[in-house]
């Protein structure tokens, strides 16, 4: 009878212990954690019932601002890497600029993320701008440094509306030995693809 006693008052003390331990471990959150680990640990409040505004620990208020961990946040880099992959949408599929003031399309984005605010159409238009001028500094940087020759070809083509159009294009063969082009203008022809208009 007297070694059971010890053995339980031996469970008290380690079931206390234990409870000590799971308080500091939710005070601490551990990314590393087994997942039921940390479903225990870091969600134990949300089975008590607490309130969303309660559930937030401090942690992760003071990493994510007032918003706290309820609501995804966009960090500036992050921000700028959604408007990079918007830009290249409507560049590649040969959507309007104002796309981005549909509601549907603003709904549709706040769907996906509610932080992320859509820009306007003049903001990436002049985003659009800057980054032709700093493609534009690096075509003519690269085609500087070809060590061989460079040849052109033009393509001229008539769209559907029965006006003139002409692609010049650039062709190389870097160090590597790389084929490289590049599209260097489109410009209007206002007249027939004659020869004498193509010059």
């Amino acid at each position: 009878m007297f070694g059971r006693r010890t053995s339980l008052e031996a469970d008290l003390r380690r079931h206390e212990e234990e409870d000590a331990e799971r308080e500091r471990d939710r005070d601490e959150f551990n990314p590393n954690a087994p997942l039921s680990e940390h479903t225990k640990k870091a969600h134990l409040n949300v089975l008590e019932g607490k309130s969303a505004k309660e559930r937030v620990p401090d942690w992760c208020r003071e990493k994510m601002g007032e918003a706290g961990c309820g609501i995804t946040t966009i960090r500036k880099k992050a921000h700028r890497g959604i408007d990079d992959k918007l830009k290249r949408l409507i560049v590649n599929c040969s959507l309007p600029f104002s796309m981005v003031d549909y509601k549907e399309f603003v709904e549709f984005v706040k769907a996906l993320n509610h932080s992320y605010v859509v820009p306007s159409r003049n903001t990436l238009k002049s985003r659009l701008f800057d980054d032709i001028e700093k493609y534009k500094e690096k075509i003519t940087k690269e085609l500087a440094e070809v060590p061989g020759r460079i040849s052109l070809t033009m393509d001229p083509w008539t769209s559907l509306a029965q006006e003139g159009y002409m692609a010049i294009t650039a062709h190389w063969v870097t160090k590597e030995f790389e084929l490289r082009r590049v599209l260097l203008d489109f410009v209007d022809l206002p007249a027939e693809h004659s020869a004498e208009n193509q010059f």
